[in-house]
């Protein structure tokens, strides 16, 4: 999940504003850690951040992700590692925002994957935000494979 986040998300090492207009550093960071206790908003000003310290920021935020997706879904510990991990990596690109996906909750807990895969697709992220990206997770999670 790792490599396939880093991949996904590509190393900046100034900050750029992201395709929804956030500023954004290292792999996806929109917030600056300082020894794991505090966050810093980034900006147009934020200091270059080298390839160590993206890592790490990225394993933080991996842990963050993967509580948003364990909130997201009553059966998240039964639906099988690799599809909580594609609703992680949905959860580290847009946090809470995937909470916003009602449908797909409805069919994972019911255990359509198949369907939820499908609605993940049929969405703002999946049509316009970042369409590549959500064929490539919800095809993860369909299958419940990794491609």
């Amino acid at each position: 999940m790792i490599d396939r986040l880093i991949s996904d998300e590509g190393y900046r090492v100034r900050a750029y504003k992201d395709t929804m207009g956030v500023w954004t550093i290292g792999y996806g960071s929109t917030r600056l850690y300082t020894r794991g206790l505090k966050s810093y908003p980034v900006s147009k000003d934020t200091a270059d951040m080298p390839r160590w310290e993206a890592r790490r920021n990225l394993i933080i935020y991996v842990d963050t992700a993967i509580q948003i997706a364990r909130e997201f879904v009553k059966n998240f510990d039964d639906i099988g590692e690799v599809r909580q991990c594609a609703l992680t990596m949905m959860a580290y690109q847009m946090g809470y925002g995937l909470h916003e996906f009602d449908n797909t909750r409805f069919f994972i807990e019911n255990g359509a994957y198949g369907a939820a895969a499908d609605e993940m697709l049929d969405s703002l992220w999946g049509t316009t935000q970042s369409p590549e990206r959500a064929k490539r997770t919800s095809l993860i999670f369909k299958n419940n494979e990794w491609i």
